[in-house]
């Protein structure tokens, strides 16, 4: 007897199996669009849970895409020489978060972490290939640019109609932009990935669409009240500015526009709060208020160092340290501790952390013998927020990062005079 309206079960797999064959047609006969589905798939995390797994558009996506380059040339997979090392510390990651489970107070945790960092391996594999394939600046550079929009305009959606996260200034509550993207310093390290690519589209070719893009994902990021991701977006595009500084005038339109409204937002904000002096209103001296306790940093770094001085070596398991935080005083908190390196002390010792250095060292490498690109200018920002916060919390930055990485090392400058790599040239 049929059904109807069908059980979203039903939908959600009818509308899995549609992503993975459109996905998989498109990686063999065109696959600009399957490195434009990567992208997308990615920021919009749709998710259903079978059994002790979630299902996401972006794991479809990735598995469509491995299959339909296999089906097209198998050798399309081999990933390019100086992409290895990066591979190789990706890969190391994962199989370390692997064993660490052994030891585990949670093992499902350091499993699913594991899990996570071979997904990101093939990730950038995928990428790489698809490039090589069909190197296509045009159609990347158009589906980062409405992805960056659908990403901040989701979030403006959901704060308007259901706001899940404040910061207490003074005597006010201001909504910080989250949107789908777990909470809004998560929605802040995406937006500095996209910074990166979008100022290096604007200093391309300055297009009004990549100015328009770049303006509101730099509204978004004064938006989401994340400190941290605000500075390094304003410092990843002034260093992609001075590397092509030949070409910086074309940003002069955007930013222009981006630091006025910040600065007119700012001072009504600042005039509603009704606080005594605007460095007062600038260190938020009132904490953010949460709903189910995230703490703050000063106590999540302390319950880090605690937990790593636990186990130094090799930590007390990959993603624990949040289901930890009881057996340091912190039981009604269940959050990243607000900085990757600590974290990664805490989950694996002084032996992951190396691995996590190793990761950045390589990847920086690797981009800088490309030349000066927005590869190296995002890990760079990436490095810097681990500082204040964990970047590897939310699998959209690290998607979108291991894309920008895996395009890079695929890219033949000689072939294709548009590379993310190269100098910009000139109109």
């Amino acid at each position: 007897m049929l059904v109807w309206p069908p059980p979203l079960d039903t939908i959600a797999f009818m509308g899995f199996i549609t992503l993975f064959l459109g996905v998989a047609w498109a990686s063999a006969m065109r696959p600009r669009f399957g490195l434009a589905a990567l992208i997308v798939c990615y920021p919009f995390p749709m998710t259903h849970a079978i059994a002790a797994t979630t299902i996401t558009t972006g794991k479809v996506a990735l598995l469509a895409v491995l299959i339909g380059l296999a089906c097209t040339d198998i050798r399309l997979l081999q990933p390019p020489r100086m992409l290895r090392l990066p591979l190789l510390a990706l890969m190391c990651i994962g199989v370390f978060d692997a064993i660490s489970s052994h030891w585990a107070h949670y093992p499902h945790a350091a499993l699913h972490e594991a899990g996570k960092w071979f997904e990101y391996t093939l990730l950038a594999v995928a990428a790489a290939a698809l490039w090589r394939r069909d190197p296509d600046i045009r159609s990347i550079r158009t589906t980062i640019e409405f992805s960056t929009l659908g990403v901040v305009l989701v979030a403006l959606v959901y704060e308007f109609v259901a706001p899940s996260s404040f910061v207490h200034i003074g005597s006010v509550n201001f909504i910080r932009l989250s949107g789908t993207l777990d909470g809004p310093n998560q929605l802040g390290q995406f937006l500095v990935v996209a910074t990166a690519l979008l100022t290096y589209f604007v200093l391309h070719d300055g297009s009004k669409r990549s100015q328009c893009a770049l303006f509101a994902a730099l509204m978004a990021l004064a938006l989401t009240y994340s400190r941290s991701s605000l500075v390094a977006g304003i410092v990843v595009a002034g260093l992609l500015a001075w590397m092509h500084r030949r070409y910086a005038r074309r940003l002069v339109l955007p930013a222009t526009a981006a630091v006025m409204c910040i600065f007119l937002l700012g001072g009504v904000a600042f005039h509603r709060s009704k606080v005594a002096s605007v460095s007062q209103f600038a260190t938020r001296p009132y904490a953010a208020l949460h709903s189910g306790g995230v703490g703050d940093r000063s106590e999540l770094w302390h319950a880090a160092l605690a937990l790593w001085t636990s186990h130094p070596i090799f930590g007390i398991g990959a993603d624990n340290f949040s289901l930890s935080l009881g057996s340091v005083g912190l039981p009604t908190i269940r959050t990243q501790a607000n900085n990757l390196y600590l974290e990664q002390l805490a989950d694996g010792g002084v032996i992951l952390l190396v691995l996590t250095l190793a990761l950045f060292a390589t990847v920086l490498l690797a981009t800088l013998r490309r030349g000066r690109g927005v590869a190296t200018v995002a890990t760079l920002g990436l490095i810097a927020i681990g500082l204040l916060d964990n970047p590897w919390y939310t699998p959209a930055v690290v998607a979108w990062w291991c894309i920008i990485v895996g395009i890079t090392a695929a890219e033949s400058p000689q072939q294709n005079k548009h590379a993310l790599t190269r100098q910009v040239p000139t109109r």
